[in-house]
């Protein structure tokens, strides 16, 4: 058994993944091709690091404008870290810590 695609003749799809034989598909259908998944998308490590960056930033929002919360100082050091890293010689590989 394997996948299929059906298609019309003008090769609109009918339906994107029909799990058959292929003698049932041939004997049926006209228009088919076998269905392939999409590959994944691959991102580059800097995309990766730059992705958890941004939501480490988005996590500490809160505290920037806590000027009594206790970390706040460390916070914001984290956050000048972090927006800074791309520049650095360590990007992508060594992460800003808090």
């Amino acid at each position: 058994m394997s996948k299929y695609v059906i298609k019309d003749k003008d090769g609109n799809v009918l339906n994107h993944c029909l799990l058959a034989d292929l003698d049932f598909v041939e004997d049926n259908y006209s228009y088919f091709e076998e269905w392939k998944p999409e590959p994944e998308p691959t991102i580059s490590a800097a995309e990766a690091a730059r992705s958890w960056r941004d939501v480490e930033l988005l996590e500490t929002d809160y505290i920037v404008p806590l000027t009594d919360h206790p970390l706040r100082e460390s916070t914001l050091v984290f956050r000048q870290k972090l927006r800074d890293w791309p520049s650095k010689k360590t990007f992508p590989k060594t992460k800003p810590t808090l």
